[in-house]
């Protein structure tokens, strides 16, 4: 768990590019019929909305890698 958190400090300058290339791969699967339509209506809908709230300022990095961050104790 500690080194998949430790990337945060890096994901929250690629957050756009890491949702758009994550919508792309599901459409992808969506027309390689791997997910059904629906399947992937709610997976785009779900990292739209994970990306609106970064846009709005709703999701805050910072409180983020606080939390994620282990304690050095």
């Amino acid at each position: 768990m500690e080194k998949f958190n430790t990337s945060l400090p890096v994901d929250h300058r690629l957050y756009y590019q890491d949702i758009t290339g994550s919508i792309a791969h599901v459409k992808m699967l969506v027309k390689c019929n791997l997910l059904s339509e629906a399947e992937g209506i709610l997976l785009i809908d779900g990292l739209e909305s994970i990306l609106r709230d970064i846009e709005s300022g709703l999701l805050k990095w910072k409180v983020l890698m606080r939390i994620s961050t282990p304690s050095l104790k």
